[in-house]
């Protein structure tokens, strides 16, 4: 298990910049953000710049620009599930 943290946002379109403020107070090399729903829209390349290890779902890349998509790993649903038991801590953002 990965002693890392897995962090999953799921924070309303207007909340997601509050939760990534939040997020860089707590990031630590090695953790993994995944964002999701409503979040997604929100992203920019500037938001996510400081963290190391950003997703998201494949069904939601279309919400990001190309600029911000450049910086963020898409996954699928088998990648996600698989990523998602690695780690043995999980924090949820909503």
């Amino acid at each position: 298990m990965n002693p890392s943290t897995l962090y999953l946002v799921q924070s309303t379109y207007h909340n997601t910049p509050n939760v990534i403020d939040e997020l860089g107070n707590l990031y630590q090399k090695g953790d993994q953000i995944i964002f999701m729903g409503d979040s997604v829209a929100r992203l920019s390349a500037e938001m996510i710049q400081q963290f190391e290890n950003v997703s998201c779902l494949s069904i939601e890349k279309d919400l990001i620009d190309t600029d911000t998509l450049t910086q963020i790993n898409v996954l699928d649903y088998d990648q996600f599930a698989d990523l998602v038991l690695t780690f043995n801590r999980c924090i949820s953002f909503k």
